[in-house]
């Protein structure tokens, strides 16, 4: 089941500022220093830097559990962020490294 286009409208403004604000050149410079290859194809462009955002964006929008906060693959991830009342607002991070310990008890 897909997005009402007053969804899809606010969504699209969500991306536009996305897309405005975030820093593409400066992950695009940090994958070619670590010659970060996407399944083989070698260093994406911005363009499928953004292409990939976009539909991560989109994916997690059409998302229909809240419990669903966020997804990511190839680096980024979007977070969907929910207040009480209002439509719920995006981030957009580029990760190099991350660690949890959410499951460090069950491993011992």
């Amino acid at each position: 089941m897909g997005m009402t286009p007053t969804q899809q409208k606010a969504l699209d403004l969500h991306w536009a500022d996305m897309e405005k604000n975030f820093q593409w050149g400066r992950v695009h410079q940090a994958m070619k220093a670590l010659n970060w290859a996407w399944q083989g194809r070698g260093v994406p462009s911005i363009q499928e830097l953004k292409t990939t955002a976009r539909g991560l964006l989109q994916e997690l929008a059409c998302e229909k559990r809240k419990s669903v906060r966020g997804m990511g693959t190839g680096g980024f991830y979007v977070s969907r962020h929910f207040i009480k009342g209002r439509s719920p607002y995006y981030t957009l991070e580029f990760h190099l490294d991350w660690w949890s310990t959410e499951d460090a008890e069950s491993d011992h």
